[in-house]
């Protein structure tokens, strides 16, 4: 009868640090889940900034290429002026010579 309560001793002690290891395990577990728990909040936060940033850079380049638009059709429109004004330029030379030719 004692080596069964020996026996039943020694189990209730193998049975007790084994909770012992498992509970500062679970600790432990705990511990880890709270770190990461914290870290998907934080990647999250930057996720939603990120998306903030991208929305904003959308627009910007939306703008940008809006005005681009603007600068090329603007220097199209130069263009052609300065082409016309260059014929302008050409007749008026001809119309000058020809008064003078005239004189």
């Amino acid at each position: 009868m004692q080596s069964l309560n020996k026996l039943l001793a020694e189990q209730i002690t193998t049975l007790r640090e084994e909770k012992g290891t498992l509970v500062e395990k679970l600790t432990q577990m705990e511990s880890q889940i709270g770190n990461l728990e914290a870290l998907i909040t934080n990647l999250q936060s930057e996720s939603d900034n990120l998306h903030g940033e991208r929305a904003e850079l959308k627009e910007q380049l939306e703008e940008s290429r809006i005005e681009t638009e603007q600068l090329k059709e603007h220097l199209e429109l130069s263009e052609r002026e300065m082409k016309s004004n260059h014929a302008l330029q050409k007749n008026l030379e001809i119309t000058v010579l020809q008064l003078k030719d005239q004189i």
